[in-house]
């Protein structure tokens, strides 16, 4: 699993890729607002004739080629960027939740300025949000079996430390780090779909019906379907994951939700190989490979394996030198820790913090 881009369109975003935007505009066809406009799930759809804007097609701005320069985005004059046309735009849901001082946000056609006033969001103002407002906008509706499964696919971005990135926001503009942690979220809704007790989570792009890839847009599908290629066929059935430096551009913070994930991969019954550098992802490894002794044509060597501690005893190892003062071991500070087996790993991933210096 690279950080290779997830497609070249910017018609798709995250919402759309994980499916949680079906639930979403199926919640706004229920309203009965919707129901008095005639309006069902598909007219929310930025990919429809029904409710797009009639300028822009539903992009949200306009393109403008330059004959020796890059191509110009312009804000749509008709719509001003929020993809839909009027009559899409009155319908709203008005959430029962009073909101935080924390989620006071004014956006280009909302303003939310005081703590008693309700939320009222139209779907162009949920794709302008970030996934965490969005759960926390969703959650005021526990009854609904639409809003209920969107906040459990939303909640998946949330677990890989994604929450900040808007729903709405094209697929083409994230990093390669941020592409790559929602091609994970794809196969840990894997996971939840084999267990019964959870709601409906986010379908594999795979099994996207043709008129779902329709709307998605052509590019994303040929992209999930080739992400797809790197799993199994049958949900739950155990997968050997390789992540290629994970950690590149990650804060630490970051880091601390991936090791997380790559943990409940691994309680799910599938097996994780890191090819990394990061000392905080090593040291909660089952088992390290240290290749070197050196770099380039010095290296390419099999210098040790075997735990963490075993990596460190290898006098050859920079590796395992470089994990003495991660481990505490050889520190004054404190004593050797010595971890082996299922239940030390959670000394080792920070579960267990008292245990480390």
């Amino acid at each position: 699993m690279d950080q290779s881009a997830l497609g070249k369109t910017p018609r798709s975003n995250p919402a759309v890729y994980i499916g949680a935007f079906d639930d979403i505009r199926e919640l706004f066809g229920q309203t009965d607002a919707a129901k008095q406009r005639g309006l069902n799930a598909s007219a929310f759809s930025f990919n429809s004739s029904q409710g797009q804007c009639e300028r822009c097609r539903g992009a949200g701005f306009e393109k403008i080629e330059m004959q020796f320069l890059s191509d110009v985005f312009i804000r749509c004059p008709d719509c001003d960027g929020r993809r839909y046309r009027p009559h899409i735009l009155e319908v709203k849901i008005r959430s029962r939740r009073r909101e935080s001082a924390r989620s006071v946000v004014v956006r280009s056609q909302r303003r939310l300025t005081s703590a008693a006033t309700k939320q009222e969001w139209s779907i162009a103002d949920l794709l302008e949000a970030t996934v965490d407002e969005v759960i926390e906008f969703l959650a005021a509706f526990p009854s609904s079996r639409p809003a209920r499964s969107a906040g459990e696919k939303l909640k998946l971005l949330q677990e890989v430390g994604l929450g900040y990135l808007r729903l709405g926001q094209p697929i083409n503009t994230l990093s390669g780090g941020e592409s790559q942690r929602l091609k994970l979220v794809s196969h840990l809704a894997e996971a939840e779909v084999a267990q019964p007790s959870h709601l409906p989570v986010a379908r594999h792009p795979h099994r996207a019906t043709e008129t779902d890839q329709t709307r998605r847009g052509t590019d994303a599908a040929q992209s999930s379907r080739r992400d797809a290629g790197a799993t199994s066929a049958a949900a739950g059935e155990p997968t050997i994951f390789l992540f290629d430096e994970p950690t590149t551009g990650l804060h630490f913070d970051d880091v601390r939700l991936l090791l997380k994930v790559f943990q409940r991969l691994v309680d799910a019954g599938h097996s994780v190989l890191v090819i990394e550098h990061n000392l905080d992802v090593i040291k909660c490894a089952d088992w390290v490979i240290d290749l070197g002794p050196e770099a380039g044509d010095e290296g390419g060597q099999i210098v040790a394996e075997g735990t963490p501690e075993e990596i460190v005893a290898c006098e050859r190892s920079h590796t395992g030198t470089a994990l003495l003062d991660v481990l505490g071991i050889g520190s004054s500070s404190s004593a050797p820790i010595r971890i082996r087996g299922e239940a030390n790993r959670e000394a080792r991933d920070g579960r267990k913090e008292e245990t480390l210096p």
